[in-house]
């Protein structure tokens, strides 16, 4: 069985994965929300991965890095798929991998000083993926007029996260390339190529022959695949998806998603595209496969009791924990 770990109202990833492309694993796959773990008494053996890991506010990682601890302790019937306590998220990452010269861009959180920031930059959430808040910002003074004035549309908490990007152009006569690759596991899948024209590629905007051959010699060649595997070990990230750039020959990360969107339903495939497509779902397919083959036997071990955990805790989580039931009780 795999364990897929979320928070709740973000399963959409999995299920549409399992759904589109996968119907004959859903069976193998139970969706267990972080907001139902102090409800928890017992946990049977299997794959748990620990997506979403980027999304969760601090009593909500102190809870799930407890419950991986005491998964880890039950011994080799439970595989753990990141850690809550040692795997990096967007912040982390970035400032690491700029540290050791892999990416020659640097980000901030709004509050740190950045003096020495090198514009044009961009501003965006540290804990979300919905991409950049504002177009580039060019000047100290756009900077700190943008930050004035978006707070007022932002929640306490989502003004605390927001992070200021340094641009870094990767484009080729002004054709932007984004590339991914997810791992899973010991499995490292090459993705897509997404091409465009604007600098923010969340989609594919331009699809010709030429992007699809492209693709199709990503796909089938995958030349970054080690660089990419050491980001991913330098992350300590076991599952998640690599969006990523090219600049003069090497790698440069713009985040890794641990609850990453596996693909798109495959009637929305554009037919020069759909090929490859395929070939890489079925790879996705293969490494899920293999996480549930590979789980040893074993026997169910109980995980939080009555009381085990802070009041404090158990008071922030109960709203969320009772939507997840709610949600529960819609796909059982």
């Amino acid at each position: 069985m795999i364990h897929y770990v979320v928070t709740a109202g973000h399963e959409g990833t999995i299920t549409r994965f399992l759904r589109e492309w996968a119907p004959r694993l859903a069976p193998r796959v139970r969706i267990l929300y972080y907001e139902s773990l102090p409800g928890l008494r017992h946990a049977t053996p299997g794959t748990y991965i620990f997506s979403d890991l980027e999304r969760l506010n601090p009593p909500q990682l102190r809870l799930a890095a407890e419950f991986h601890r005491r998964l880890a302790a039950a011994g080799p019937a439970f595989r753990l798929l990141n850690d809550p306590t040692q795997t990096l998220t967007r912040y982390h990452l970035l400032h690491l991998l700029h540290g050791r010269g892999l990416n020659p861009f640097r980000c901030y959180r709004h509050t740190d000083p950045i003096d020495d920031c090198r514009f044009p930059v961009f501003v965006r959430h540290e804990h979300n993926h919905n991409g950049s808040l504002t177009d580039l910002i060019h000047t100290r003074g756009e900077l700190d007029e943008k930050l004035r004035t978006l707070p007022r549309t932002l929640s306490r908490r989502r003004r605390r996260d927001l992070l200021i990007v340094e641009f870094c152009d990767t484009s080729d006569g002004g054709l932007f390339r984004k590339y991914s690759a997810m791992r899973i596991g010991d499995r490292l899948i090459p993705r897509h190529v997404f091409f465009s024209r604007n600098w923010v590629n969340k989609e594919p905007d331009l699809v010709d022959a030429l992007a699809g051959e492209e693709e199709r010699r990503f796909v089938d060649h995958f030349p970054q695949r080690d660089a990419v595997w050491e980001i991913f070990r330098s992350a300590q990230i076991d599952f998640g998806r690599m969006d990523f750039g090219v600049l003069d020959g090497r790698v440069v990360v713009w985040e890794i998603n641990t609850n990453p969107q596996f693909l798109v339903a495959q009637e929305d495939l554009h037919p020069l595209r759909a090929e490859t497509q395929q070939r890489s779902g079925n790879a996705l397919i293969d490494a899920m496969q293999s996480l549930d083959a590979d789980a040893p036997n074993g026997a169910a071990v109980p995980v939080f009791t009555t009381g085990d955990l802070p009041l404090t805790l158990r008071a922030r989580l109960s709203t969320r924990l009772l939507w997840s039931r709610k949600i529960e009780k819609v796909q059982a």
